[in-house]
């Protein structure tokens, strides 16, 4: 072994070097580490080329502890920093892993949530008033004397007049709209078919082959569809012509009455065809229209305004509505007329003899729907409203959010 610092042969565990002096012990246990520094080859030469003579080896030596334990600390560092960097990218995995889990859940809360406006309860004439726009679904529906409600489910609930079936509506599901007639009911199901029950004398259930339908309404005699496309598709009763409308086009809104179908076409003017003993088919001139409900003797229209016209027989005072403003909604019962108004309130007019009228102490309404002699209204809250002819709701008022 040699001297580190003058290269002097050495005796075997001979640590002190008799020439220079050297204390080579206090290198041994700096040696495995100092060897593997840059800075080693340059303190030994330094070792080498002063000597006992200028070198002062203890600072020296302090030097080369100090490289030791700078290496050590900066191994330590760096030890620590891949640690820090093998954590930091744990967790921004897992951030990314939460972020994207946040991220389907918004992205589902979003789908239900225009799933729901999609579903949203919209103002219902009998029969089956569609409002702003095509394909606006309806979740209540009041007939001649029976009454509709769509669940939220999707499923049906039907009470009153039972004489035609109209009211087998429990095996229904995934229904986002309904329209109840004289003595029928229509559903629309989520993929764009329609589901019927009750009289079908006149054909007016024959609707199990309509495809693409977005909007329906249920007449007395007579069903009419709305497609995707804006055509309309009808069937049954064809005495008065009021199924003729194969032509139409464009269409955004429908409702069909008694002997009379109305559409609203995209530009607000109005469609109509069907019987006119009554005048109800008097729309030539309407403009700026939205929503269309007919009845059997009288046909109203709701104007982009928000005000309300009128055609046709009036004889009740069903008709009267000229001075009714800020109106959302309308539905044409077959005596009376109501209107939904922005503030949630509701105004009527006509034959009040069963009370159908009644509906000034109503609030926080989002949808109404006169039938023969009652009248729906529902709230924000998912409860029903009613009055009038009690045997035509069976006085069930079910919250239909339940």
């Amino acid at each position: 072994m040699r001297c580190e610092v003058c290269g002097k042969e050495l005796a075997n565990q001979n640590l002190v070097c008799p020439r220079c002096g050297f204390d080579l012990s206090t290198c041994v246990e700096l040696y495995p580490t100092l060897r593997n520094i840059e800075l080693y080859p340059t303190l030994l030469k330094a070792l080498r080329l002063s000597g006992p003579l200028g070198m002062r080896r203890a600072a020296l030596y302090q030097k080369m502890q100090s490289a030791a334990a700078a290496s050590q600390k900066d191994n330590k560092e760096l030890q620590s920093c891949y640690i820090a960097i093998r954590d930091l990218q744990n967790r921004l995995e897992k951030a990314e892993t939460e972020r994207a889990r946040l991220k389907g859940m918004l992205d589902d809360l979003r789908k239900n949530q225009q799933r729901r406006e999609k579903d949203i309860i919209t103002p219902s004439a009998s029969p089956g008033l569609n409002t702003k726009g095509r394909g606006r679904r309806n979740r209540i529906s009041a007939g001649n004397r029976h009454s509709v409600v769509l669940l939220p489910n999707g499923k049906v609930i039907a009470s009153g007049d039972n004489s035609g079936g109209q009211c087998e509506v429990d095996n229904w599901k995934d229904v986002i709209s309904v329209s109840a007639g004289l003595v029928h009911t229509v559903g629309l199901l989520r993929n764009g078919s329609v589901v019927a029950c009750g009289h079908n004398g006149y054909n007016q259930c024959n609707v199990d082959r309509w495809r693409n339908i977005v909007a329906i309404s249920a007449g007395d005699y007579h069903t009419v569809g709305l497609r995707a496309d804006g055509t309309v598709v009808a069937c049954g009763a064809n005495s008065r012509r009021q199924c003729d409308v194969e032509p139409w086009t464009g269409i955004t809104a429908i409702s069909a009455g008694t002997y009379q179908t109305v559409g609203v076409r995209a530009d607000g003017s109005v469609a109509a065809c069907g019987g006119n003993n009554y005048g109800q088919l008097e729309v030539g001139d309407w403009k700026n229209v939205t929503d269309v409900s007919a009845s059997e003797y009288h046909t109203v229209g709701l104007c982009a305004d928000g005000t309300v016209v009128v055609c046709g027989g009036s004889s009740h005072g069903a008709g009267n509505v000229y001075g009714w403003r800020d109106i959302t909604a309308v539905s044409a019962g077959v005596y009376h007329t109501v209107g939904l108004r922005r503030d949630g309130t509701a105004v009527a007019c006509g034959n009040n003899k069963s009370g159908q009228c009644e509906v000034g102490q109503w609030r926080n309404l989002i949808a109404v729907s006169a039938g023969e002699s009652h009248t729906l209204g529902l709230c924000a809250d998912g409860s029903l409203v009613a009055c009038g002819d009690s045997y035509a709701w069976g006085g069930f008022l079910p919250d239909i959010n339940d």
